[in-house]
């Protein structure tokens, strides 16, 4: 497998946390990440070696925020276009940018330029992938923009939103590694599976899930709240109850299950029916005793059997998905 070279370029003041979970999710067998924070101290030498490392990188996310950042000084940018003397008409060109520009970008904008520059010379290397975050979304602590910081950041964005994929906005941390993982999964090895999951159960579900970012924003939510044991989906039958978890679990599992120590699975409807009259749970509690390490899956009545089942579940990390109670 060819080595995988990846930049997380975001401004750390505002997003340091939210990298940092990227960062974990994306590091894997074959797979660089880096950060700007690689090379120490910002200096005389930062553009240079952000050159360099982004001339053999094969996609950067730019995450482009409220703040900026810190500016170069001018003899790195001049080094810069003296090193590529094509650099400032190939962005003229495409993006409308001038010396005078070029001067007050900061070292974030300088690395979506950077990927736009190598990305033309060849373009099976160092894809720009463009998200902006939600106003809602979180910002480190302490993190306070001005306005001048954001008009410069609306005018970055005008100029490189058709040069890149723009993925538009993200409402949270899980969300923005969600749709990196989704929009990286051609150039992504697989990562080594920590859990040996069933295969699932779930019917009816949609190829692509479209518009539910909030209903998936509070699945994440739920997931990592310790305080939360239990989530239900409710709605309208066709809806898209079953889509909705059944996306929600494959970007779970993207991320190696978020700590689930076990994952299961159960639909109470009939395949190739959306409804049951005669729904059981008894087949269930029996297969998940079994799954979940119970001695004995069939000993005991139903209650004793739901009982144990409970308190296994109860002990334990462990995600269960029950979809199509209405039968039951």
């Amino acid at each position: 497998m060819t080595q995988r070279r990846l930049f997380l370029s975001m401004v750390s003041d505002e997003f340091r946390s939210c990298r940092q979970l990227l960062a974990k999710d994306l590091e894997r067998g074959q797979v660089e990440v880096a950060t700007q924070e690689k090379w120490g101290t910002l200096g005389s030498t930062t553009l240079e070696k952000l050159d360099h490392f982004l001339s053999k990188c094969d996609a950067v996310i730019h995450v482009v925020g409220d703040g900026i950042g810190y500016i170069p000084p001018p003899d790195p940018i001049d080094q810069l276009l003296a090193k590529h003397p094509d650099f400032l008409e190939s962005l003229h060109e495409r993006a409308g940018m001038t010396r005078e520009l070029l001067g007050q970008c900061s070292y974030t904008q300088f690395q979506a330029y950077l990927a736009i520059y190598y990305h033309k010379k060849d373009p099976q290397k160092c894809r720009l992938h463009i998200y902006r975050p939600d106003p809602s979304a979180r910002r480190e602590p302490g993190f306070k923009p001005d306005n001048a910081q954001r008009e410069s950041q609306l005018r970055h964005f005008d100029r490189i939103r058709a040069l890149g994929r723009d993925r538009d906005v993200f409402l949270t941390d899980e969300r923005l590694s969600s749709f990196v993982l989704a929009d990286l999964n051609d150039i992504l090895p697989p990562r080594e599976p920590h859990l040996d999951v069933p295969p699932t159960k779930l019917r009816h579900t949609a190829e692509r899930l479209v518009g539910r970012d909030v209903e998936l924003k509070l699945l994440d939510e739920a997931w990592n709240d310790p305080s939360c044991n239990i989530a239900i989906v409710r709605g309208k039958g066709g809806e898209g109850k079953t889509s909705l978890v059944a996306s929600w679990m494959a970007e779970l599992a993207a991320k190696n299950w978020r700590g689930a120590e076990r994952v299961f699975d159960w639909t109470f409807y009939s395949p190739g029916t959306k409804e049951q009259s005669t729904a059981s749970a008894d087949t269930f509690i029996q297969t998940a005793l079994r799954d979940f390490g119970d001695r004995e899956p069939l000993g005991g009545g139903p209650g004793e059997r739901g009982a144990r089942l409970a308190k296994l579940i109860a002990d334990h990390r462990w995600l269960l998905v029950l979809d199509g109670l209405e039968p039951l």
